[in-house]
């Protein structure tokens, strides 16, 4: 399977590791041993600057928060380190926002055809790379040319939809980095607020679920005449079962939630003004 053009496979066994390691351009995430391989011949772009930099700021905010105070002449006398699972969300967050600042813009090159049933969406990609200067950016390239971003394309470029979290950091994330600016400590907290609507979205609910098991009494174990053990129905107990998981679905529960209404998805900033470059005209403007 893995010999076939699949952009990548979730889930394979440790025990087929050496299977693996024989084919020449797979690259395996191994999340046990948190280790990434590369094959010698498979050569990765990286991020354009300053994107990559600010990137790994970020994530030297979260991972190694010391590293931020470390010169000071005096450094605050304990650091809180997070939870695994706000890291977890806030790693995310991170990513989030380089993705977020990577595709800023795209939504201003897109193309929706109705002559069809059903809207037909078309990205168009030189006018995205020739906009953004990123021509040269092979890492970009890529992005745009994956199959992820195809979906990504067609599930979100739909003007009229159910928005989240990811529209409203892609309106917003220009107001966000021209308050950083001014204020460094901000990147900080503004992970941190989206890491919290993250972590909200998976567990709305903030109680824990607690099993209730009934305690024997004291002294059952210590008795002489212990009673049989009555023949265990086991349709009764099947039936118990489907019972509690029809109860406990997930699925069945987020149905029944009160589901987000569609609207206008939001714009963001034209692709026009991200140029640095004031004297570049766009093609659609030099036709006007």
């Amino acid at each position: 399977v893995l010999s076939t053009p699949t952009p990548f496979i979730m889930g394979v066994h440790s025990s087929l590791k050496s299977e693996v390691a024989e084919l020449m351009d797979v690259i395996v995430a191994d999340l046990d041993g948190g280790s990434i391989t590369i094959p010698d011949g498979i050569s990765l772009p990286l991020l354009s600057e300053p994107l990559l930099s600010n990137t790994q700021e970020a994530l030297s905010l979260i991972l190694q928060p010391e590293l931020s105070c470390a010169d000071h002449a005096f450094p605050p006398l304990a650091i809180r380190a997070p939870q695994p699972v706000m890291l977890d969300k806030e790693i995310r967050a991170v990513f989030m926002r380089t993705f977020a600042q990577l595709l800023q813009g795209y939504r201003s090159c897109l193309t929706l055809i109705r002559i069809h049933p059903k809207p037909v969406i078309t990205f168009h990609k030189a006018a995205f790379l020739g906009e953004r200067n990123l021509k040269d950016c092979d890492f970009t390239t890529r992005v745009l040319d994956c199959m992820f971003y195809t979906s990504f394309v067609s599930e979100r470029g739909p003007p009229w939809r159910p928005c989240d979290v990811w529209d409203e950091l892609y309106s917003n994330l220009s107001e966000l980095i021209r308050s950083e600016i001014q204020d460094p400590r901000l990147i900080l907290e503004h992970i941190q607020q989206l890491a919290t609507q993250l972590y909200t979205n998976e567990t709305p609910n903030p109680q824990s679920y607690a099993q209730k098991i009934l305690v024997p009494p004291e002294g059952a174990f210590a008795r002489i005449h212990q009673p049989p053990l009555p023949l265990i129905n086991s349709e009764k107990v099947q039936a118990i079962i489907d019972e509690g998981l029809s109860k406990n679905n997930l699925k069945s529960r987020l149905s029944s939630l009160r589901p987000i209404q569609p609207r206008i998805v939001p714009m963001g900033p034209n692709i026009s003004n991200l140029n640095d470059n004031k004297n570049v005209v766009s093609n659609s403007a030099r036709r006007l």
